[in-house]
């Protein structure tokens, strides 16, 4: 909710300039689809999207770095983890 209401913001705002940019997560699932799920999933959050899985290491486009991606991406890795009963 947060996220979209900050993305929100950024549309409507002609003053405010996003600040693109791209995070590494390190990823503590197990391989396979844990981790499949975690970059699929990133794609609905406002402002976010998985582009590269590499092992255990995600990439993520941030439509803006002001934008909690890295915060949001750990909550939603222990949500999987969870579903998976996995510890991140």
């Amino acid at each position: 909710m947060l996220g979209g209401l900050q993305v929100a913001r950024l549309a409507l705002q002609p003053r405010a300039q996003p600040k693109p940019g791209l995070i590494e997560l390190e990823l503590n699932l197990p391989a396979g689809a844990p981790r499949v799920l975690m970059a699929n999933a990133l794609g609905p959050m406002p402002g976010t999207l998985g582009v590269r899985l590499d092992g255990h290491h995600l990439y993520v486009h941030l439509l803006d770095e002001r934008l909690n991606g890295r915060r949001e991406a750990n909550v939603l890795e222990a949500r999987i983890a969870h579903l998976f009963e996995a510890r991140p």
